[in-house]
């Protein structure tokens, strides 16, 4: 609600000696970030893709980002809201629907790009899920609570993602810790961090999670630490991709 607010949890957290003074950082909004009296001046602290950086066609795309680090190309991808774009919580001003969609053009180009194209490994990274296993589990379409998974992006990034073979979508949302596996049409797993909760003693299932991806042997190493516990709730290995 308050610059302040933004200082105090993206530049100066309390745990953040040197924070980003080393490694960079990139910033992948979660539904929360789009509230707030402040929320609007996110960019004031936590700079956005520069115009210069993007065609015409995607301005509006301010925090996706496609970058290769080693062998691994990451991806950033924004869900927006966690209910449909008619919720009247939204008073008839949100258009998060169009804005998935023009994210849909902008992916299908990052792999046309020869750095991403010809990584052996890549990640996505969104907030809200684009996959959950249970029937039941909101879908983000109806006006009723809040989204477990995004229908949307997973009918509309899913298959792209499919295509070129990403091995992994990182996720949040949820504040508690999964692993998706990949199935039959969706070539890549799902890793969903937990948190905030910081206290022992309660439900054992939530707890904070760092998750941690390398290269190593050939392979790309995923491991979710339980930052609450000081154990590794769990660790991955796969493949690379044949490019």
């Amino acid at each position: 609600n308050s610059r302040e607010d933004f200082v105090r949890l993206f530049l100066k957290p309390e745990t953040g000696a040197g924070f980003a003074a080393a490694l960079p950082v990139l910033l992948n909004r979660g539904n929360h970030d789009f509230r707030g009296t402040a929320s609007g001046h996110l960019e004031n602290v936590m700079m956005t893709r520069l115009p210069t950086e993007r065609s015409a066609r995607d301005w509006a795309l301010n925090r996706n980002f496609a970058y290769r680090q080693g062998d691994i190309a990451l991806i950033g991808l924004d869900t927006g809201e966690d209910k449909p774009d008619r919720h009247p919580a939204f008073g008839g001003t949100a258009r998060f629907e169009p804005y998935r969609t023009a994210q849909t053009a902008w992916l299908r180009d990052q792999f046309k790009r020869p750095e991403i194209a010809s990584a052996p490994f890549v990640v996505a990274f969104v907030h809200i899920p684009l996959f959950d296993s249970r029937p039941g589990a909101n879908r983000g379409t109806i006006l009723e609570d809040w989204a477990d998974w995004q229908q949307q992006c997973a009918e509309e990034w899913g298959p792209v993602l499919t295509e070129n073979r990403v091995q992994v979508v990182v996720a949040g949302h949820k504040h508690r810790y999964r692993f998706d596996p990949a199935a039959k049409g969706r070539s890549w797993a799902q890793i969903v961090g937990g948190g905030p909760h910081i206290e022992k003693g309660g439900d054992p299932t939530r707890f904070p999670t760092v998750i941690e991806g390398l290269v190593a042997d050939g392979k790309l190493v995923v491991r979710a630490h339980d930052v609450l516990n000081n154990r590794i709730a769990g660790s991955f290995a796969f493949d690379p991709r044949k490019v």
